[in-house]
């Protein structure tokens, strides 16, 4: 054989030298990744909201941001972005989960504060939520059997009270039938409650001393009348 030939045969039965196998193994990726992107299991077939009661669906597919056939992983590495997104843009939604169903079906579950009360203002209504938040989109219908607050005071005090409103315990706040108040009160505002009492107290701090109402109705021994938690706390019983 000449010595041609065995440098050919020798070439053709080496082993693949470490820069080679390199090479192939980069090669490989690349194919992987390509074909990753180019196959249908790796994008989403549909988008599912479940949890929502009073936030539309496309609403928040539209916070989300997310559209049939985004990469899977993409969505991924974003999903904390997407969460906040939608908690941000929909002012109902306390909390967000995201996951991957059966089907490449990009599932969105949604948790919505609860609506605590409800502004009546020129005959229509303004929802306030457990967070405190008093939502600007209106209504025709009280819906439920929450408070109804009756505000002749600025947004900024409204909002004030909101907030002290979402501190009370979910029996407390079911107890109270209407709230009212009116600016020439300065701070005080008149608690009406479903037992037949009535409660005056600060907007800005009246969430603490409610908390206590059960005790003090059990001092009254079944009378009716005006409890002043303005300054101290005194009774003053209906005139018969």
């Amino acid at each position: 054989m000449s010595k041609q030939k065995r440098k050919k045969r020798r070439f053709l039965h080496r082993d693949m030298t470490v820069y080679e196998k390199r090479i192939g193994f980069i090669l490989f990726i690349l194919l992987c990744i390509f074909a990753y992107f180019v196959v249908p299991f790796s994008r989403i077939s549909t988008i599912s909201v479940i949890g929502n009661k009073d936030t539309d669906a496309q609403s928040i597919e539209a916070s989300a941001n997310v559209v049939p056939n985004d990469l899977i992983l993409s969505l991924w590495l974003r999903q904390n972005s997407i969460k906040e997104n939608i908690k941000k843009q929909q002012a109902r939604v306390a909390d967000v989960a995201i996951r991957l169903e059966a089907g490449n079906v990009f599932q969105i579950q949604v948790t919505e504060y609860d609506t605590i009360a409800y502004v009546e203002q020129n005959e229509d209504y303004y929802t306030i939520l457990s967070s405190g938040i008093v939502l600007k989109e209106e209504s025709k219908k009280y819906l439920g059997t929450v408070p109804i607050v009756k505000w002749e005071g600025t947004i900024q005090t409204l909002e004030i009270m909101a907030k002290e409103l979402a501190k009370l315990t979910s029996d407390i706040r079911d107890s109270i039938s209407d709230i009212n108040y009116k600016e020439s009160d300065k701070l005080a505002l008149t608690i009406f409650m479903n037992d037949g009492n009535q409660i005056k107290a600060n907007y800005t701090n009246f969430a603490s001393k409610l908390e206590y109402y059960k005790g003090m109705k059990s001092v009254l021994e079944g009378k009716k009348g005006i409890i002043d938690l303005t300054v101290g706390a005194y009774f003053v019983p209906y005139k018969e």
